[in-house]
């Protein structure tokens, strides 16, 4: 049988080195990149926005109407939101908001306008 010659990932990533070049032991430190060098990005970035670094991980990224929040629902309720979501072309969240705000204009219509929980209750 014809012997294969086979490369794997790590041949392909493996640096070229010289013949006599010794090989990195363990002790040695690797080779360091920064994303700077690999896409050409200037290091003197300029400095981030006093209370940036405020923001809580909640709020990051998002509109300023928006936060992120963990419910637990039940697997059905949420398999027929997804489906709605994805024949209408819609984000999840999206669908779940006008499914909120469904249920509190009813509500509301039905009870009068929700009273806000005291800020010494909240938690």
């Amino acid at each position: 049988m014809a012997k294969k010659n086979l490369i794997n990932a790590d041949m392909l990533l493996a640096t070229p080195r010289k013949v006599n070049e010794p090989s990195l032991s363990m002790a040695e430190e690797p080779f360091k990149v920064t994303i700077h060098e690999i896409i050409d990005l200037p290091t003197d970035a300029p400095p981030t926005p006093e209370g940036s670094a405020a923001v809580s991980s909640v709020k990051r990224g998002l509109k300023g109407h928006e936060t992120r929040a963990t419910f637990i629902v039940e697997e059905a309720l949420l398999d027929k939101l997804k489906a709605i979501a994805y024949w209408d072309r819609l984000n999840i969240k999206d669908v779940i908001n006008d499914s909120f705000r469904y249920y509190l204009d009813a509500y509301e219509t039905q009870n009068g306008e929700v009273n806000p929980i005291p800020a010494s209750k909240k938690g």
